[in-house]
């Protein structure tokens, strides 16, 4: 698939010589993009979307859409975690989660885990500082809005899981302690 796109016009295909994790890619493809588009151009910021097929295109765009009109705020496409059609670790791991953010950190997020998300160009310059190189990532991110002042607004999406979520490569329990421990060391650093 990455052949292909590389080959495609406009198309720019970035690598690791291995996988470093979701969080270190996010981060080069900040640094190419902030690279190619300096600041004082008119880059707005990037839409980021998962591989695993969650993330349906009319969300990927309405997330584009939304950044453009409010190119300060943290964009984020929250799923609704409800009904038969989600996974129950995918359920519990996302309302355990958003407990903690909503009720000990007072942040208030319907997703905390969502890959789909609308990021401001000076946010993704924030993001290049930040801890985490795995899933844990997004989490620094939400954080980070929060320390910074960085809006976050919510498009409700479809929410979409292919074979009981059988292509992601989120493992519950290592990344779960990863991502809890980011949450806690943050709160120690409040105390």
């Amino acid at each position: 698939v990455f052949e292909r796109l590389a080959a495609h016009p406009g198309c720019t295909v970035l690598k690791h010589d291995r996988n470093r994790g979701k969080g270190a890619a996010l981060k080069t493809a900040f640094r190419h993009l902030l690279e190619k588009y300096p600041a004082g151009s008119d880059f707005a910021g990037c839409v980021t979307a998962d591989g695993d097929g969650q993330h349906l295109v009319k969300d990927i765009l309405a997330a584009a859409e939304t950044l453009r009109r409010h190119p300060e705020s943290l964009v984020l496409g929250c799923r609704v975690f409800s009904g038969g059609k989600v996974p129950w670790k995918s359920r519990l791991g996302n309302n355990l989660t958003k407990f903690m953010f909503g009720s000990v950190l007072r942040i208030r997020v319907s997703d905390t885990q969502t890959g789909l998300r609308g990021i401001p160009a000076d946010f993704m310059r924030t993001c290049l500082d930040l801890k985490g190189d795995r899933f844990e990532f997004e989490t620094e991110m939400l954080l980070a809005a929060r320390k910074t002042g960085t809006a976050i607004a919510e498009n409700p999406i479809e929410t979409v899981y292919f074979d009981e979520n059988s292509g992601t490569h989120f493992h519950p329990v290592k990344d779960a302690c990863r991502i809890y421990g980011v949450i806690f060391r943050y709160l120690f650093a409040e105390l």
